[in-house]
């Protein structure tokens, strides 16, 4: 399997750091207790073109019907039904580009092919360390990302690029990541927080801890832990 990492690192993508944030190479997961505290506890009215309950396009996921399973059974003409590293990569490019433009469903149904071709690329094995490292930058900049619309007071879409990224790290398909499951469940408990429903941030935190049993993330448990006391001090407990 060819470096996927260093095709993309090597991508002429415009960087354009007031637009989206790029994922960083050191990720120790700080930037959750950042965002959980420029958050404003207020709600939102978060009623824009992209709300929790608005997705003009495909609206039969929205539906009860599971994002990935919908792709599986789409015929995505334009993509190959295999594709090689270099058109991973171009792939890849144009998911950036297309969440950079605002089209985030599009973007997503790409980043998941990507994820998925990578996967087959290392012939289905999750423990390929090459894909391993694909598959953890992918969602880290998804993450990323997801922080930035909710600092923009994008809720729903953050909300909707966060629901993904839970789905496609809780299938177990590509393997099991706990700081990224983490690290989703407590950018989801920020969502939710915004949004005024401190019972459902709740939730997903105690998920974040559920998701970090048996390993040594301390420091993403911390993180967790001071999220947490931040929910309950609000809650009044």
């Amino acid at each position: 399997m060819d470096n996927l990492l260093t095709a993309l690192r090597d991508s002429k993508v415009p960087n354009n750091s007031s637009s989206l944030l790029k994922s960083k190479n050191n990720f120790k997961g700080e930037f959750l207790f950042n965002s959980w505290h420029m958050m404003s506890s207020a709600g939102s009215d978060h009623e824009n073109e992209y709300s929790p309950n608005h997705f003009p396009e495909h609206k039969s996921i929205r539906n009860g019907k599971n994002f990935m399973s919908y792709l599986n059974n789409q015929s995505l003409s334009q993509i190959p039904q295999e594709l090689n590293m270099k058109e991973i990569s171009e792939l890849h490019q144009q998911a950036e580009k297309d969440l950079k433009a605002g089209r985030i469903e599009t973007a997503l149904e790409k980043f998941y092919v990507c994820i998925d071709q990578a996967f087959v690329a290392a012939n289905r094995n999750p423990s390929d360390p090459e894909f391993s490292a694909y598959f953890v930058e992918t969602l880290k900049f998804l993450n990323e990302n997801a922080l930035y619309f909710l600092k923009e007071d994008k809720i729903g879409v953050s909300l909707r690029i966060l629901e993904i990224s839970n789905e496609i790290t809780g299938a177990k398909k590509y393997g099991v990541f706990p700081s990224i499951q983490s690290l989703t469940y407590n950018n989801l408990a920020c969502c939710y927080r915004r949004m005024g429903k401190l019972e459902v941030a709740l939730k997903y935190l105690e998920r974040a801890l559920g998701s970090l049993a048996n390993t040594d993330e301390r420091e993403n448990a911390g993180i967790t832990h001071i999220n947490l006391c931040a929910i309950y001090s609000q809650m009044g407990k």
